[in-house]
C-alpha cells in the first residue's frame, strides 16, 4: 500500500516582467522594496526576497518570496509608482510551473489525446 505524502507549501516563486529593463539583482530588490514600503510601510519593507533569476535583456525576472508574503508582494507590484513597471508573468508554489506555456502544454496533450481517439 502506498501512502501519498503532500509537503507544505513554503516559498511561492513569482515572475516579473519589467519594463525598462533591470540588468542587477540589487537594484530590482531595491525596486520591490520601495514597492512594498509604499503600500504597506517600512516594516514590510524589510520582507525576505531573493532575486533569482534575471534574463540577459533584463525584462524579466523570477523573484522567490515565503508562501505569507506572496500576496503582500504581489499587490505592491502592481501599484509601485515609479518610472520602471513591473508586472506579474506568472507565480507559483512549484518552481518549474514558471517556466511552462502551459497553454501550448494542454493544447498538445489535447491534441495527443484527440488524435488517439480518432485512430
Amino acid at each position: 500500500m502506498s501512502t501519498t505524502v503532500i509537503l507544505p507549501v513554503v516559498y511561492r516563486y513569482i515572475r516579473l516582467s519589467i519594463e525598462p529593463a533591470v540588468t542587477e539583482p540589487l537594484a530590482l530588490r531595491k525596486l520591490l522594496e520601495n514597492a512594498m514600503s509604499q503600500s504597506f510601510g517600512v516594516s514590510r519593507a524589510a520582507t525576505y526576497m531573493d532575486v533569482l533569476w534575471i534574463s540577459a535583456d533584463g525584462h524579466a525576472a523570477v523573484i522567490r518570496v515565503s508562501d505569507s508574503d506572496a500576496e503582500a508582494v504581489l499587490a505592491s507590484v502592481v501599484v509601485l509608482e515609479k518610472p520602471i513597471r513591473l508586472s506579474v508573468t506568472k507565480h507559483s508554489a512549484f518552481l518549474p510551473m514558471l517556466l511552462s506555456n502551459a497553454e501550448s502544454w494542454l493544447h498538445q496533450d489535447t491534441s495527443a489525446i484527440t488524435s488517439t481517439r480518432n485512430q
